[in-house]
């Protein structure tokens, strides 16, 4: 497997979203399938308007000024999720320990697909990036291009 030389520039973000941000960010034109039908409006079909809202309130704590400092933190004047964090200290650690047992009170550990489950994946790739540049230049200059785009436009990741 080769290297995509094509130089992409990804848009940065605000940092994080509300609920009613992350809501409005599923009304496009992304082709969703569910029982052989066609979505048009996750946030409205009867089988997955409960989960999109359930997500939205994550995204609202992360704005609520009970919770931000621990499942947010700032760079460079952004609040940026705390899954996003890579960890420089024993203190981040901790941090990180913190905000990934608040997702899990928030649903009582019932919600397996949190918005901090994927991107934690993202964030170890983008603190080993370097080991990456073994292999390819280009391999770790886009994550790092992704590990940005997706930290600041709070992208709730996920596979399927």
């Amino acid at each position: 497997m080769t290297a995509n030389n094509n130089k992409t520039t990804l848009p940065l973000g605000n940092g994080v979203r509300n609920g009613e941000q992350y809501l409005e960010g599923l009304r496009d034109d992304r082709e969703v399938w569910l029982q052989g039908e066609r979505v048009k409006d996750v946030t409205q079909h009867p089988g997955l308007c409960r989960s999109a809202k359930t997500l939205a309130s994550f995204m609202d704590r992360q704005s609520d000024p009970e919770y931000q400092d621990i499942v947010t933190f700032k760079e460079d004047g952004k609040r940026i999720a705390t899954s996003f964090l890579v960890p420089k200290s024993k203190e981040d650690v901790i941090s990180r320990g913190e905000a990934f047992y608040e997702w899990a009170k928030w649903s009582n550990g019932m919600f397996g697909r949190t918005p901090d489950y994927k991107n934690a994946s993202i964030t170890a790739f983008y603190g080993g990036a370097s080991l990456l540049e073994e292999s390819s230049k280009e391999y770790a200059e886009n994550m790092r291009n992704y590990y940005h785009y997706a930290s600041t436009n709070d992208k709730v990741l996920t596979h399927s």
